[in-house]
Parts: C-alpha cells; structure tokens; sequence
C-alpha cells in the first residue's frame, strides 16, 4: 500500500493547481504544455472562454471584447485546484478532496511534507485499517505509519472516491470491516453513502436515479426525496424543477455510512482546531487598534509597561506588530501586547490631545523667544478667566509684570482702569514685538 503517485502541481497567483490532461470546460484554467507558434509559451496561464470542439480546442479569455488565442487540446492541460470540494483524477479514478479524516477506500494527499524524508510533497498514500481497526498508510520505505497529527494544521487532504464499484473483496485492506455489505459509494456534499437496491423507507433522505428514459431527469445523479407516496414511491425535484415521482426499478437508496468513531473524533478535533484559529485570528490585534504593553522589558529607552500604542503596521514576522507610541516607532512582540480596554483608549487618546496641545502652544511662544506664559509689557491680552475685576473677553494691554500677576490697562465703563491679572487667566493677542504702533 505504497505511494500511488506525486500530483503534477503548479502553483499560480499563490494557490495550488494538479495539472490533468483533458478537454477543458468553460471557466476553467488551463497551462501550456507544448507552445506551437509565438502566440504564447510553455508554462503560460489562461482561462477558458469558449470549448471549441471535439478535438478538445479552446478560446482563452477574451479582452477587450475579442477572443484572445485558439489552442487544441495536445498544447494544453487543466489546472485543477487542489483544495476542499474540487474533483481530481488519480489513475483514472474520480476523487473528491475533502477536509474529512480519511477512511477506508480513500487517498491522502500530502499537502506539505515539512521535510520529513518518508513522505513527499502532494505525495498520494493510500489508507487502510491495521488489525485494532485504526487507519494506517505506508510511508515511501513502505513503513506503517499512524495520520500524522499535521492534519489538523491542513497539510493533508483526503481524497474521496466519487463512485467506487465492484469493491476488492479478496482483502480487507481495500475494504470495510467484514460483513459490511457495500455496493456502491458515493459522496454528496461532503458524506459518504452506500447505493442499496431497495424501496424508499421512512427516514430516507436521498436517492440516485438509475435510468435515462426521462430527458427531466439525469441518471445517476442524486436528488432529495420530498416525500412518499401512498404507493411508496418517492417524489423528487426534477431538473426542470417540477416535482417527478420514480419508480422502485428507477432509483437505488442512499445510505448514509456510519463514520468510525476515530474518524468522528479526528474530524471533531479539526473543526474544533478550526475554530480555535479562527478565533485567535478574530482577536488577533489589527492595525488602528489601541494595545496596553505587558511587559517591562522594553524600559527603560523605549515604551514602558502599562503603556498604550497604537498598531501601525503588521508583518505577520516573529516580532511582527509595529507601534506608535509618545510620537515615536517601534516594533514589538505579539505576546508582550493586550487589547485596551475602551476606558483606557479614551484616556490615551485624551493624553494625546493634551501633549499635542501643549506642542502647538510651546512652539507659538519659542517663534518670538519666549517660553510659553512669559509675558512683557506691552503685550496686548485678552481676558478668558474673571479675574480682580476684569470682564471676560475684554482686550488690554500689559503695563507691568509683577511677580505673581500682571497688571492690564483696559477700558470698563467709558474710561481706562488698570486691573490685577495672572498669566493663567489671559490669551497673548499680540506680543509687543508685533505692534505696529510700538515701532514694530
């Protein structure tokens, strides 16, 4: 139970591609494989527009309203995406990949060997069950080898028989365990299925149909069953959407087949994986969000702990986040970073605002050589605080500065008093060395 084969990948705009040597469909990606004139190269890429012929001839993808170039089948192969869903063919046998455990009758895809040495890369293993009923499959030095737990991480994918007929019955290795009457298997959004020729029973949920006779209805194709009449047949849902009724020689019964309890608990292990990444990745600090430093190991020449910054950058590296702090730059571990708390974003924000403030204000006063509330006489104020008996909002101009005030002449009342002012309580207007009519 070796190595089947190594997947024919191409890699293109960062996803992962088996390269399968078929007539292409509409839509599809296709590759160059022998180039026949300068039109295009061998490892070119393009999308299908229109399927030409027979002969398995193509249009690529049309721009600007024309159709770009014609190729015949031999110049190319299909890219199919290798990923969860998609129908690969591996020795002629029609495969499903699926994200699922695998089971018996089934292929593993090795997505990333992580240099290993016994497996390859988009190596195809197939899988069986040892004597205790556990999965098992042969390494490249055909060593039994346990599902290695990179399953959980997406670095395997199963591959799923579409249809399996005609089962080995000579060894239980390419069998369910012994007694298990299977025919047919297939799969249907993403569950495996036994085929059974039977009537439709209460609890039945699907059918396949087995004839062609009718043009609404397509053989082999697998359709829900609505109900059961009175006669005990089942109603579907038609292609052309009317509801049909088959007949017991027209359909076999899906049977939903029961998933070992290994599988079961492996599959709920990656959902649940699943769902720890997806919330981690959820909660993961973005850039524009407000974080608290954890850790003190950064003082004493940069940030300190207890510390809110802002996430300027992400590069996804080992030390990834980058950080705005006290107007400054810095790069930091994800680990040694909390979420703020929405009381202590307002509060870093309402700093900010304060020292932003206090910049602008002192950089006003060192543009004429003061430093900020140094005032001289004649200096024209405004007063913004009451205070000794100046009205708020009245202009004057600073007579004298003492050492705890200033004294500010200004008119109250038709006529000129001079009044007792702190620096705190008055807006510089205009400094002395502005006033056009002290020679400025």
């Amino acid at each position: 139970m070796a190595k089947v084969t190594t997947l024919d990948i191409v890699k293109h705009d960062g996803e992962a591609y088996v390269k399968e040597a078929r007539m292409a469909e509409v839509g599809e990606k296709i590759i160059v494989v022998k180039s026949v004139d300068c039109r295009y190269e061998n490892g070119e890429v393009f999308e299908v527009a229109i399927a030409h012929d027979n002969r398995g001839g193509i249009y690529t993808k049309p721009e600007n309203g024309r159709l770009d170039y014609f190729m015949y089948g031999s110049e190319y192969n299909v890219l199919v995406p290798l990923k969860s869903g998609t129908k690969i063919t591996v020795e002629g046998v029609e495969y499903e990949a699926s994200n699922l455990a695998p089971g018996i009758a089934d292929l593993i895809v090795v997505v990333d060997a992580y240099e290993v040495g016994w497996v390859d890369d988009y190596g195809v293993y197939p899988v069986y069950l040892d004597n205790r009923g556990v999965v098992k499959f042969d390494d490249n030095d055909g060593d039994e080898r346990d599902l290695p737990k990179w399953l959980d991480n997406g670095a395997i994918l199963t591959l799923i028989p579409t249809v399996k007929s005609n089962v080995n019955n000579e060894t239980n290795e390419s069998n369910p365990k012994e007694g298990d009457d299977m025919t047919d298997v297939i799969v249907h959004e993403g569950v495996k299925y036994r085929k059974v020729e039977r009537e439709v029973q209460e609890g039945d949920k699907h059918i396949v149909c087995t004839t062609d006779a009718f043009p609404f209805i397509t053989k082999d194709k697998t359709y829900a069953i609505e109900n059961i009449d009175e006669d005990g047949d089942p109603t579907i849902v038609d292609d052309e959407g009317d509801e049909s009724v088959l007949k017991r020689e027209e359909y076999a019964v899906l049977e939903p087949i029961p998933v070992p309890i290994d599988e079961q608990i492996a599959e709920a292990e990656r959902k649940l994986a699943e769902l720890k990444a997806a919330k981690a990745e959820q909660e993961r600090l973005k850039v524009g969000d407000y974080a608290v430093v954890v850790t003190d190991e950064y003082e004493p020449n940069e940030y300190h702990k207890g510390e809110v910054v802002r996430i300027i950058r992400d590069d996804r590296s080992t030390m990834p986040f980058q950080i705005k702090y006290r107007e400054q730059v810095g790069w930091v571990y994800e680990k040694d970073l909390r979420r703020a708390t929405p009381e202590e974003v307002a509060e870093a924000k309402r700093k900010l605002a304060e020292g932003q403030a206090k910049k602008a204000e002192e950089a006003k006063w060192s543009a004429i050589g003061r430093k900020v509330g140094e005032y001289e006489a004649g200096d024209v104020v405004q007063i913004r605080e009451y205070e000794y008996g100046n009205i708020v909002g009245h202009i004057g101009e600073v007579v004298e500065v003492q050492e705890r005030s200033l004294q500010v002449k200004g008119e109250w009342n038709n006529k000129m008093h001079t009044f007792s002012a702190s620096d705190k309580s008055v807006n510089l207007i205009v400094p002395v060395e502005k006033r056009f009519d002290k020679g400025a």
